[in-house]
């Protein structure tokens, strides 16, 4: 065996998302999220939180009553919405499903709401009722992609006609009809990339798709340094890294096949730009969902998320579920007194 692969089982068991915190805000297209809650919940058995936050009123000493009372009303009203959320989901997984109502931040209490219950994933709209066309993600969303050291599930908002997707609320019941899909799995040749196997294929079993293993190599371009002479040794590198790559996605299907995988393919591209390049591929008709580890070949361990991650994160039509691949404390906590910019990614930028 090579040493290289893990122990699928141990893998499956350490990054297996027991508890899954789901945040809401009373919006139909923050409700897009729900049906991949589910997907987690039934592929692995996971327990549920629901959360929403309301703002924190004023607390002036001069706040009227009228206001008080305004108050009181939304409350319940959000805790009704909180209610019949909780009661649908209950019925679809059969299991018990927690709701929070919270005030505050709505970013920062998801985050610190994430650390009380421990939650494995962090699932999330990229926009709520308020969206905002120029940008990539909400404010909401960059905010908690910039805080947070745990795994996380974007799911844009575009998808919310969820009539069109093969995910509902009973995961791949339309797959048949609208024919197999797949999901993404993008690898760098690491170890860590490697570790989000296990969890892609069951999801992907779940989802009755099929998985597509995507490596990318990096195309060489001309410059005051790499010369012609140079360039052509370097594009005959790219061809050899090329048929290295297929040969370690074969081998990864091979070993796939050994542990039950669903229908496993390999894709092998090269680009200018990796990230443009993954964003391309996940563009593509049959493409449901990615799946990758939130670090590359380039380990930042003061960044939640890496560079590519950070990317699809921002700007993938499809949703994306990036797991974490470092213990959170070995992620150094924000120095407070250096700009955030310093120590995680601008998600609110291209970063093209």
């Amino acid at each position: 065996m090579n040493p290289k692969f893990l122990s699928a089982s141990a893998v499956d068991q350490e990054r297996m998302p027991r508890r899954i915190l789901v945040c809401l805000d009373r919006s139909g297209v923050s409700e897009a999220c729900l049906p991949y809650a589910v997907l987690l919940a039934k592929a692995f058995g996971s327990k549920v939180t629901l959360v929403h936050v309301l703002e924190a009123r004023a607390r002036a000493h001069h706040l009227e009553a009228t206001d008080a009372l305004a108050w009181e009303i939304s409350t319940q009203e959000a805790q009704g919405y909180l209610n019949r959320i909780q009661k649908k989901l209950a019925h679809e997984l059969d299991a018990e499903v927690t709701a929070r109502l919270e005030e505050g931040s709505p970013d920062q209490r998801i985050v610190d709401l994430a650390k009380e219950v421990d939650a494995d994933v962090t699932v999330l709209g990229s926009h709520g009722e308020g969206r905002a066309a120029d940008k990539s993600l909400g404010n909401t969303a960059q905010r908690v992609l910039a805080a947070t050291q745990r795994s996380v599930l974007i799911v844009p908002i575009d998808i919310a006609n969820l009539a069109n997707s093969s995910v509902n609320t009973s995961a791949g019941r339309a797959a048949a009809a609208r024919g197999q899909r797949s999901v993404l799995v993008p690898l760098d040749g690491t170890t860590s990339a490697e570790r989000v196997l296990p969890l892609a294929s069951r999801l992907a079993l779940a989802l009755g798709a099929k998985l597509t293993l995507v490596h990318v190599v990096e195309e060489p371009l001309a410059s005051n340094v790499l010369h012609a002479e140079d360039l052509e040794l370097a594009k005959a590198l790219t061809g050899r890294l090329q048929a290295s790559a297929k040969r370690y996605l074969g081998a990864l299907i091979l070993r796939g096949a050994k542990l039950g995988w669903p229908e496993t393919h390999a894709l092998v591209s090269s680009h200018r730009n990796t990230r443009k390049c993954l964003l391309e591929i996940s563009g593509s008709d049959d493409a449901e969902l990615v799946v990758i580890s939130a670090h590359g070949s380039t380990c930042d361990s003061y960044r939640s998320f890496g560079s590519v991650a950070a990317y699809l994160l921002t700007h993938s039509n499809l949703p994306v579920l990036v797991l974490q691949d470092l213990p959170a404390r070995s992620i150094p906590e924000e120095d407070v007194t250096a700009p955030p910019s310093s120590l995680r990614a601008n998600y609110s930028l291209d970063l093209a």
